[in-house]
């Protein structure tokens, strides 16, 4: 089972979409699992340094966590070659990661001076909110720097 029932609820209301969750007979679906849990780690990351006002060196390390697990997205989603977490379809991974890389991106670069949408350092990641940012459904979520 994935992480919980929640997916599989969705797939049984809508039978005749897309799977959102590919079969467990495809390889991919044994990513979903690690995939899932490293959206679980850099949520706990991102939001453990975004509320920590420590003054002491405290920052660097969290600033480096960041990066490195933003790396691991990055090379999550080079594997199958994107723009998706599972390739060339959005997934129950994608949905999941959203409203959290969204986050991300609109309060690093205003509260810690770090770019998570940067295509130099993370361009699988980029790739992957471009592909984003041109779904429709995608607008009515997307965060801005004010809200």
């Amino acid at each position: 089972m994935y992480i919980n029932l929640f997916p599989q609820a969705i797939e049984d209301e809508f039978p005749n979409c897309s799977p959102l969750l590919p079969p467990t007979t495809d390889p991919r679906s044994s990513l979903v699992t690690p995939l899932l849990r490293l959206e679980r780690k850099a949520f706990s990351c991102w939001f453990s340094w975004l509320t920590n006002r420590s003054r002491s060196g405290q920052g660097d390390y969290a600033r480096n966590e960041m990066h490195n697990i933003l790396l691991e997205i990055d090379n999550a989603l080079k594997t199958l070659g994107g723009p998706y977490f599972l390739g060339l379809e959005l997934s129950m991974v994608d949905i999941m990661f959203t409203p959290f890389l969204e986050r991300m991106a609109a309060s690093l670069p205003y509260f810690k001076g770090f770019i998570v949408r940067d295509a130099v350092k993370y361009p699988h990641l980029n790739r992957w909110y471009e592909a984003m940012d041109g779904r429709e459904s995608y607008q009515g979520i997307k965060s801005d720097y004010v809200s």
